[in-house]
C-alpha cells in the first residue's frame, strides 16, 4: 500500500512542502483500489469545478454492510421509525460509532489536508489491537478538503513566495472562490456548493454520532485546543451532543498529554453558539473543534517564550486547571503541527470505539427527545406565505430576483437541514388567528426541529462582562442567526396545539443557482490586496442574483478615467487602513502593496463628479467619508465598549424617504445586520437625502446582542449624498451580510440600479 510520500513526493509535514488537490486525490484513490479498508467517493464539484471526496474506512466486514449501517442510523435519529422498545434497543446494539473527519475547510491551514493522508495511510495500513477495535466499532468518513479549490489558490501563492520577503504570507486572494474564511459560517444557510455537496452527501446521509472538524488557530499561545467549549452553549443545543464533547475532549487532552504532547488547553478560546459552525449540534452528532497552532503556512516559526500570549480563558506561559502543561516556546514547523492533528484525531477515534455504547444511546435518545412534546416548548412555527419586509414588485430588477426567491430561499434551508415543512393547502384556524393558504407549517416535534427554532426564534445573547459593568467578553463569532427574519419573515412561534393543515411537503427548489443575467448598471467592483471576504460575498450575490460586475485593483483605480468603464462602483466592507494603505510593505509582491492611497480618492472622487456612483458598505463608509470629503461624521468612532457594542446583531431599520428609489418595494420598517458599522450624524442638509435610519432604541435589538442602543438609535443608516453629477451612497451596515440578508438585499440592488436609470 502506498505511503504518502510514494504520491506526494514528500512526506506530509516537511519544510516549506505543500501539494496540489489533483495529487491528495491520486493518493485517496491508490489507497482505494490497494486497501480493503477504503472506498472512495465523489460527492460532488466545488465552487471552481473540482472534484469533492469523501474517503469511507472501516474493517472489510463493516464495508460489506454499509447499507445496514446507514439504515439503522437513520432510524435511531427519527424514532417515529421504530414500533417498540425492544426493536428501539435492538438497533441501537447493532450500531457502529460513525465518525467524520473534515479537513481543510480554512485553505491557508495546510496542515489539514495533509494530515488527512496520514491518518488515512495509518488507519489503512496499521495492525495494531487499538486501530483493529477502531476499525470493528466503527465507520470512519474522512473528507480529505472542505474546500479543495483553496489547496491549489494556498500552493500557487505559497509556492511562488519561497525565498521571498513575502514567504508565508496569506494570499492576496480568498481561498474560497467567494466566501473565503467564511465558508465555516455556511453550515445553516447553505449557500455555498461545497456546504452543500457535505451536507446532502455526507450529513444527511450517515448522520454521524461525532464530527471531527480540523482547523489551525495562531502561533502564540496554547498548541491545540479541544472541547469543553466556553459558555455560552447556544440554547437548542442538546445536552447530550454537550456532555459528549466534554466527554471526548478531555479524553484526548489526557492521552496527547500522557504522551507528552505539551500545550493542550481545553474550556477556552472557542464558544458554540452558533450552528453556522455546527450542522452536527442540531443533527444528533457531537462536533469536536481541534485548533492546532500554526505556522507561517509551511514555513517553521519559532516562538520565544516571551511572546506567548494569554488567550480567553487561559494563561499561556502558566499551568491551569484546562491548560495543566503549558507548551514552553521554541520551533515549530509544520510537521509538529501535522503530529498534533493526527494524534487528536487518533484519540477521537479510538475514544468513539470505545465509548460506541455511550455515544449511540446519546444519539438514540436525542432523537426520542426531539419527537416528544413537553411542557414550554413551541408546538410548530408558522412562515406566511408573503414576507412581510418587502412591499410589492417595484425596484431594480436584481431587487424582484431578491424578493421573489426569498420564501423558497428559506424553506429550502429548512429542508436541506432535514426538517419537515408543509405548505398548508387550505385557510387554519390556530388559536383564534387565521392563516392562508400557502402558509408553511413547521411541527416542533420531529427529529431536527431543534434546527428549525434556532434559524426561526429570536436569539438573546447572554451579557458577558468581563466585570461587572466592565467590557463585554467578545463572542467567537457574531450572536444572531435568525435566518427567517434575514430572509424577511416574521415566522410566528404556536404553542397551542392544533390540528395541522392538509398540504404538500416543501422540496428543494434550487434556488441557490445563478440568475441569467439583467440589464444592470455596469458595476466596477473594488478588490484590493487584502482579500476582503465581504468583497467575496459581494461577487456571490452579484452573480447569484444575475447583476454582472468586473473586478478591478488599486493600479486601476489610480490610471483614472473609471467613468469610461462604470455606472456604479461598490466597495465592499473593508477598514480605512485598508484602502489606504492596503497590503504593506513585504508582505506581497511590490506591485500589489500600497492600496489607494491619496491618488486612488482621487480618481474615485473624480469619477463620482464626472455622474458616476459610488456605493460604500459598512466600514468603507468610514474611509469615504476623510477621502471624499463627505458632510457626513461618525458618531461612534471613538465610543467604548463599555458604552456600546454590537459584534454582530438583527437590529430595527426605519425606511423614511419612501420616494427614494433606493427604498422602493421595501417595507418602511424592516431589518439590518449590524457588526463594527458606523452610526451617521449628517453635518450639512445640502445634497444629502437620508434613506433609512436605524430604529428608535426601544425597537433597536432584534436578536443578538446589543449595548447601548441609545448611541446607534435613530441615527442615519443609508445616506446618498450628491458630489458634482454623481452620488455617494453610504450604508452604515452590510445589506448582503454572508448572501443571507436578503431583507436588506433590494436596498442594495436598488442602489445600484438598472442601466436604464442611470
Amino acid at each position: 500500500m502506498p505511503a504518502p510520500r510514494d504520491v506526494l513526493g514528500f512526506d506530509p509535514g516537511d519544510d516549506r512542502k505543500l501539494a496540489d488537490w489533483a495529487t491528495i486525490g491520486r493518493y485517496f484513490e491508490r489507497l482505494a483500489a490497494t486497501s480493503d479498508r477504503v472506498r472512495l467517493e465523489t460527492i460532488g464539484e466545488t465552487t471552481l469545478g473540482r472534484p469533492m471526496l469523501v474517503a469511507t474506512v472501516s474493517s472489510p466486514a463493516n464495508l460489506a454492510r454499509l447499507d445496514r449501517i446507514r439504515e439503522v442510523q437513520r432510524r435511531l435519529a427519527d424514532p417515529r421509525t421504530i414500533a417498540s422498545e425492544t426493536e428501539a434497543r435492538a438497533l441501537e446494539a447493532e450500531a457502529v460509532a460513525v465518525v467524520l473527519v473534515t479537513y481543510g475547510i480554512h485553505s491557508s491551514e495546510v496542515g489539514a489536508t495533509l494530515a488527512s493522508t496520514v491518518m488515512a495511510h495509518r488507519l489503512a495500513t496499521d495492525d495494531s489491537a487499538a486501530t483493529r477495535e477502531i476499525l470493528d466499532k466503527s465507520v470512519v468518513l474522512l473528507v480529505p478538503s472542505l474546500n479543495p479549490d483553496g489547496v491549489d489558490i494556498v500552493k500557487m501563492w505559497y509556492d511562488a513566495s519561497i525565498g521571498t520577503a513575502w514567504e508565508g504570507e496569506q494570499p492576496v486572494e480568498l481561498y474560497h472562490h467567494f466566501v473565503g474564511h467564511d465558508n465555516n459560517r455556511d453550515w445553516y444557510a447553505f449557500t455555498q456548493a461545497e456546504t452543500r455537496a457535505v451536507v446532502d452527501r455526507v450529513h444527511n446521509v450517515w448522520r454521524p454520532h461525532v464530527v471531527n472538524d480540523v482547523h489551525q488557530m495562531g502561533a502564540t499561545g496554547a498548541r491545540l485546543f479541544v472541547p469543553p467549549y466556553l459558555d455560552p452553549i447556544e440554547p437548542n443545543v442538546p445536552p447530550e451532543i454537550v456532555a459528549g464533547g466534554n466527554m471526548i475532549g478531555q479524553a484526548v487532552a489526557q492521552r496527547l498529554t500522557n504522551a507528552g504532547m505539551r500545550g493542550v488547553v481545553t474550556d477556552a478560546i472557542f464558544d458554540a453558539w452558533t450552528p453556522a459552525r455546527a450542522y452536527s449540534h442540531y443533527h444528533g452528532g457531537i462536533r469536536i473543534l481541534t485548533e492546532t497552532a500554526s505556522a507561517r503556512i509551511a514555513t517553521p516559526i519559532v516562538i520565544a517564550p516571551e511572546r506567548l500570549r494569554a488567550g480567553r480563558g487561559y494563561e499561556a506561559k502558566s499551568a491551569s486547571g484546562n491548560y495543566p502543561a503549558p507548551w514552553p516556546g521554541g520551533d515549530w514547523r509544520l510537521r509538529d503541527i501535522v503530529a498534533y492533528m493526527t494524534a487528536s484525531t487518533y484519540a477521537i477515534l479510538l475514544t468513539s470505539a470505545r465509548q460506541r455504547d455511550t455515544l449511540v444511546a446519546g444519539f438514540a435518545r436525542v432523537g426520542r427527545e426531539a419527537v416528544t412534546p413537553r411542557a414550554g416548548e413551541p408546538n410548530a412555527f408558522l412562515i406566511p406565505p408573503e414576507p412581510v419586509l418587502f412591499l410589492g414588485d417595484k425596484g431594480a430588477a436584481a431587487s424582484r430576483r431578491v424578493r421573489d426567491s426569498a420564501r423558497a430561499t428559506l424553506l429550502d434551508a429548512l429542508v436541506r437541514g432535514g426538517v419537515e415543512v408543509r405548505i398548508a393547502s387550505a385557510p387554519f384556524v390556530v388559536a383564534g388567528a387565521s392563516h392562508p393558504a400557502g402558509t408553511a407549517v413547521v411541527n416542533f416535534h420531529q427529529p431536527y426541529g431543534a434546527f428549525a427554532k434556532a434559524l426561526l426564534e429570536r436569539q438573546t445573547y447572554p451579557d458577558l462582562r468581563q466585570f461587572e459593568g466592565g467590557p463585554p467578553i467578545p463572542p467567537y463569532d457574531v450572536t444572531a442567526h435568525t435566518l427567517s427574519l434575514l430572509s424577511g419573515f416574521e415566522a410566528v412561534r404556536v404553542d397551542a396545539e392544533f390540528a395541522m393543515p392538509p398540504g404538500p411537503a416543501w422540496t428543494l427548489s434550487g434556488t441557490t443557482q445563478p440568475s441569467q443575467a439583467v440589464g444592470a448598471a455596469r458595476v466596477g467592483l473594488y478588490r484590493g490586496a487584502t482579500a476582503p471576504m465581504d468583497e467575496g460575498w459581494t461577487r456571490w450575490c452579484l452573480t447569484r442574483f444575475g447583476v454582472e460586475w468586473t473586478r478591478f485593483d488599486d493600479a486601476r483605480v489610480r490610471a483614472g478615467d473609471l467613468r469610461r468603464d462604470f455606472d456604479t462602483i461598490v466597495v465592499a466592507d473593508m477598514s480605512a487602513a485598508e484602502l489606504t494603505a492596503g497590503r504593506l510593505a513585504n508582505t506581497a509582491p511590490s506591485a500589489l502593496t500600497g492600496g489607494l492611497g491619496r491618488e486612488g480618492a482621487d480618481a474615485l472622487g473624480k469619477f463620482v463628479d464626472d455622474g458616476g456612483t459610488v456605493i460604500c458598505l459598512n466600514g468603507s463608509a468610514n474611509w469615504a467619508i476623510d477621502a471624499l470629503d463627505l458632510p457626513v461624521r461618525n458618531v461612534l468612532a471613538d465610543v467604548p465598549q463599555t458604552t456600546f457594542y454590537c459584534p454582530g446583531a438583527i437590529v430595527g431599520l426605519d425606511v423614511v424617504d419612501l420616494d427614494h428609489r433606493i427604498a422602493a418595494g421595501v417595507n418602511p420598517r424592516t431589518i439590518a445586520w449590524f457588526e463594527d458599522g458606523p452610526g451617521f450624524e449628517v453635518i450639512s442638509d445640502k445634497g444629502v437625502r437620508v434613506v433609512a435610519r436605524f430604529a428608535e432604541a426601544d425597537r433597536l435589538r432584534v436578536s443578538g446582542w446589543l449595548l447601548g442602543a441609545e448611541k446607534l438609535a435613530s441615527r442615519p443608516a443609508i445616506v446618498d449624498i450628491e458630489r458634482g453629477r454623481g452620488h455617494v451612497i453610504l450604508f452604515a451596515f452590510r445589506p448582503q451580510y454572508r448572501g443571507q440578508s436578503l431583507a436588506t438585499m433590494p436596498l442594495f440592488f436598488n442602489a445600484i440600479g438598472d442601466r436604464a436609470t442611470k
